[in-house]
């Protein structure tokens, strides 16, 4: 087999095998959904699926700040995102679990209860 020849099945082989991973993929979402999730817990915040389920029962399943439960909807998947995992930046203690909407506002406070306060004299203010 020629050098060109070698080339030309490497690439359909290549693409065999693509196909063959985006089918699985496609057929094992869920799974695989669930095992990518079960290691960004474990990975970020130390933590096992069964334990974040224990806080969201816990917290009856809203968002310790508003208490609502989460609203905002993935974009890839088309269903409601899991309440966010609020933890100390610093020494990677877990706080609660809160809605998106709550959590990107404590993020854009950079987490400073001085800024929160200031922002709640202000809106009393006004």
């Amino acid at each position: 087999m020629s050098f060109s020849g070698k080339i030309t099945n490497m690439y359909k082989n290549k693409e065999k095998e693509k196909e063959t991973k985006r089918k699985y993929r496609q057929e094992h979402k869920e799974k695989i959904n669930d095992k990518q999730k079960k290691s960004h817990l474990k990975r970020r915040y130390g933590i096992t699926f069964e334990q974040y389920n224990e806080l969201l029962v816990q917290q009856g399943g809203v968002c310790a700040i508003c208490l609502q439960p989460e609203t905002s909807i993935s974009p890839l998947s088309k269903v409601f995102k899991n309440l966010a995992i609020d933890h100390n930046h610093k020494n990677g203690e877990i706080r609660a679990l809160l809605c998106s909407r709550c959590n990107t506002a404590l993020g854009l406070f950079n987490d400073s209860a001085l800024l929160l306060e200031a922002a709640k004299r202000y809106r009393l203010r006004y």
